[in-house]
């Protein structure tokens, strides 16, 4: 897979934590109290402005 491949779907950025620049993809999970995920969703990692 090359880095383009990602386009549409990560977002490119500066990641101040890694000090780099980098794809990235942000996932959510939904979990039941014994940690069985039932649900989860994959956004850009720019999403939810965190």
């Amino acid at each position: 897979m090359k880095r383009s491949d990602l386009a549409g779907w990560a977002e490119y950025g500066y990641g101040a934590s890694h000090s780099r620049f980098s794809w990235g993809l942000r996932l959510h999970l939904v979990c039941t109290l014994q940690g069985l995920p039932v649900a989860f969703a994959v956004t850009s990692a720019k999403c939810c402005g965190t």
